[in-house]
This record gives C-alpha cells, structure tokens and sequence, in this order.
C-alpha cells in the first residue's frame, strides 16, 4: 500500500497483535477504560482511575494511536513497584522510586517493541516506537526476544537509556531529572525541616 488512501483502522492494528489485543481483554475485564484526552495533552495511565487516556491528536493516525496504546497497555498490565520511606534515607528513596519508573518505561517500551513487531509479522505498518531513540529500543528489545537477555534486563537497560536521553512532555526534563525531582518532593513533603518553626 502506498502513503494516502485508508490504511488499517486502529481495531485493524489491534488485531494484528496477539499480545495487545490480550492485554487489552484483560484490562477490559479488571475493570480499565481507555478515553481520548486533549489533542497534544499526551498520553498517560492512571492506575487509581484504571484509565488509559490516549491523546486525541493520535485518533486520526492509526499508527501514531496503536503506537501509544501499546506503551500504555504496557505499563497498565505491569505491577507498580514502590519502596517506601520508612527504613530509607532520602537518596536511597529517591534513587529506588526513580529506577522503579524507569524500569516501568523501559518495560511499556518494550512492550510497545514487541506490539510493533507482531503487526508488521501480521503484514501491517510500520508503527514505531515511542521516544528518540527507536533503533536502540529496539536493538534491546531483539536481544529479550533472541534470549540473550531477560526482559527485566532488556527493560532496565530501555529504561536507563529513557531516564538520560527522553524528556518529558510537560516539564521537558530528562526522565532522569523528572522522577528524582518528584520523589525529593514527596520526601520533603513528608520530612519538614526540623526546629525553628512556633
């Protein structure tokens, strides 16, 4: 098929992937939705909501739709590792929290990787990876998916190369940045400075 004309619709996409189209059953059946937010606003998950809002600038482009769902499936499907406060220094909190998310990045990724590849076997397009650097996610992904790697290790190395290279769509920041910023928020939130006050 040559550019222009109708290509695939997004449900198209979606049943060319076996692992999206069972991720998004099972998301279904625990309860999740997935909505159209604001054209630009970027796409994200919300696991207290069990919502995937997927950015309506993407609906019209089923490549672009399919290609941000899949990130998104992955990190709904994915547990949500957290370590606490108690017990921790405010590094150790804030290095931890932060290697959680970008391990959650890297394994949405690497999911949206294996989505991609599964359409194209299927004989669809191209969709892409999300973030700048596709050939290197991908070049991981290979490695999980030849065994030479785990996926946890192919999700930590997407990850760190994520946390260094990919900023952030509201604040611009690398995701290094991002995440430690937020979690020395949080822990000062909870660690006022002591004395002084009445």
């Amino acid at each position: 098929a040559g550019g222009g004309g109708a290509g695939p619709s997004i449900g198209d996409l979606i049943a060319m992937s076996p692992t999206l189209s069972r991720q998004l059953r099972e998301l279904q059946a625990d309860g999740w939705t997935i909505v159209d937010g604001p054209a630009g606003g970027g796409s994200s998950t919300n696991r207290s909501t069990k919502t995937i809002t997927i950015d309506s600038a993407h609906r019209a482009n089923p490549t672009d739709y399919v290609r941000s769902l899949s990130h998104e499936a992955g990190h709904a499907v994915q547990a949500n590792d957290y370590t606490p406060m108690a017990g921790h220094t405010r590094d150790e909190y804030v290095t931890a929290n932060r290697d959680h998310q970008l391990d959650g990045e890297g394994r949405a990724t690497l999911n949206n990787a294996r989505v991609r590849g599964e359409i194209q076997d299927a004989g669809g397009p191209d969709i892409g990876i999300s973030g700048t650097r596709t050939n290197e996610y991908q070049r991981i992904a290979d490695q999980a998916d030849a065994g030479t790697i785990t996926d946890e290790q192919a999700a930590h190395q997407i990850g760190q190369q994520i946390g260094q290279h990919e900023t952030t769509s509201t604040t611009h920041e690398n995701y290094n940045d991002y995440y430690s910023h937020f979690y020395e928020n949080r822990w000062d939130t909870h660690h006022p400075p002591a004395g002084g006050g009445p």
